[in-house]
């Protein structure tokens, strides 16, 4: 099974296998929703529709 910064169950096993900083992890999530956003805007669509990339900044907050 792969395991990534995506998944949040799995995030522990991330951190304390590869040493990484939580707090890189976070904003590289942040980031990646931003373009997201960013992306969907570009294509007309609704950015903060419920289930797309506001949803999951909002979450995070």
């Amino acid at each position: 099974m792969r395991r990534g910064f995506g998944h949040e169950k799995h995030l522990g096993d991330v951190v304390a296998s590869y040493g990484i900083d939580l707090d890189v992890i976070h904003a590289w999530r942040s980031l990646r929703s931003l373009l997201g956003v960013r992306w969907l805007v570009e294509h007309s669509f609704d950015a903060f529709a419920p289930g797309y990339e506001g949803d999951v900044l909002r979450s995070r907050m």
